[in-house]
């Protein structure tokens, strides 16, 4: 009877103690999640030829940085993001197919360059609808057909394929035969469509359209390489810019990442 009694005395005691830790346990895990740096977004603004590599890449960034970095990403032709930017628009990391939309961005403060890195190059090809007639092999066979779609003149696929031509002096009989769209993958579908009949694009957007074919990559001596190239801000959304953009940038030069971009069609960085 005595232990009996010693051992309901002992129940209440041992509750309270168990009450006791599993209070402070509370607490440490509410003191834990109090302190837990939050969830940033780091805005990156890519040019279109990059609309299918980098969103794998990005994922692959936010788990390594633990979830602590959301990676929202905007993709539109170089040109076009370049005067977003600079009339206001707010980007992080700038990824451009041409380094020349990103100098006045640097040059005018917009966007003060923490960091700057060439992460591929591209490559001109010549592409057809999969199942059409035309089978061009030259530049000079390309611009005999009645319409060849080009981005517009002032996107750097458009800008390249006008230096590829007049380089070969068949820009002026090509005038009447190009048809253009705002950037790269605008004039991609076009042939994609059987709306044109041909198309100067990236290697890199002829991979990711099934319904074209390259009927040759155009030759690049004597033109300068194309070079895609990103710009980390030192506005990172931490105020650091190591953590975010220039992590980012970082990413972006790794070997995993080269190898994407390979895959995916694109050149090693010159």
């Amino acid at each position: 009877m005595t232990e009996a009694r010693t051992s309901f005395r002992r129940g209440p005691r041992w509750a309270r103690h168990v009450a006791a830790v599993l209070a402070l346990l509370a607490l440490w895990g509410c003191g834990r999640a109090a302190s837990a740096p939050p969830v940033v977004t780091l805005q990156v603004a890519a040019a279109s030829s990059l609309t299918d590599v980098l969103p794998p890449l990005a994922q692959a960034f936010e788990r390594a940085q633990g979830g602590r970095v959301r990676v929202a990403m905007r993709f539109g032709p170089s040109q076009r993001l370049e005067r977003q930017l600079l009339e206001g628009a707010e980007a992080d990391v700038f990824i451009s197919a041409d380094p020349r939309w990103i100098d006045p961005l640097v040059d005018s403060g917009r966007i003060p360059a923490a960091c700057r890195a060439r992460i591929a190059s591209h490559r001109l090809v010549a592409v057809v609808p999969r199942e059409g007639s035309a089978h061009p092999r030259t530049l000079s066979e390309l611009v005999s057909l009645e319409a060849v779609a080009v981005a517009a003149r002032d996107a750097p696929a458009g800008m390249h394929a006008r230096a590829a031509l007049a380089r070969d002096g068949l820009l002026e009989r090509a005038q009447g035969h190009l048809v253009e769209g705002a950037d790269v993958r605008a004039a991609l579908g076009w042939v994609a469509r059987g709306e044109a009949d041909a198309g100067l694009v990236y290697a890199s957007d002829a991979q990711a359209e099934p319904r074209v074919r390259v009927a040759f990559e155009v030759p690049w001596e004597g033109l300068p390489p194309i070079v895609v190239e990103a710009v980390g801000s030192a506005r990172g959304p931490s105020g650091d810019p190591r953590m975010e953009p220039c992590a980012f940038v970082a990413s972006l030069g790794s070997e995993t990442a080269r190898r994407a971009l390979l895959a995916a069609g694109f050149g090693s960085a010159p």
